[in-house]
């Protein structure tokens, strides 16, 4: 989901004056994350990263790596989050599955749309080689 409606009509609206992100179906707010719980979990969850770029080929049976790119981040910014989503290029994903007849929630992760914007989200950004 991003900024603007889906084919359910589900979409998120940020405004800076709500301190929030809403998740809305339609004109109805059903969901939200307060922008202090948003940063809180950045900042746990991904205070530091290391992104790995890598080329495979399959050899024999088996996959070999050549790794091309490091890059290691620290300090994610919510204000970089929050215009990544306005800009559409963090959305929010619902991940669930039905199979014979029961749903099995996979969580609910946000995703950038493009590796090009990972180093948009930190503050500090080393790319090694």
């Amino acid at each position: 989901m991003t900024t603007s409606a889906n084919n359910l009509w589900l979409s998120l609206d940020q405004l800076a004056t709500s301190g929030q992100i809403d998740l809305l179906k339609g004109a109805a707010r059903f969901g939200y994350w307060p922008f202090e719980v948003l940063e809180e979990r950045l900042r746990e969850k991904h205070s530091r990263a290391v992104f790995v770029k890598a080329d495979v080929r399959n050899t024999a049976g088996r996959q070999r790596f050549q790794y091309n790119e490091l890059i290691y981040c620290e300090r994610p910014s919510i204000q970089r989050f929050n215009d990544l989503v306005r800009s559409k290029r963090i959305v929010f994903e619902f991940l669930m599955s039905e199979k014979e007849g029961r749903v099995r929630n996979h969580g609910y992760p946000w995703r950038l749309t493009g590796e090009g914007f990972l180093t948009e989200l930190f503050s500090l950004r080393v790319k090694r080689r």
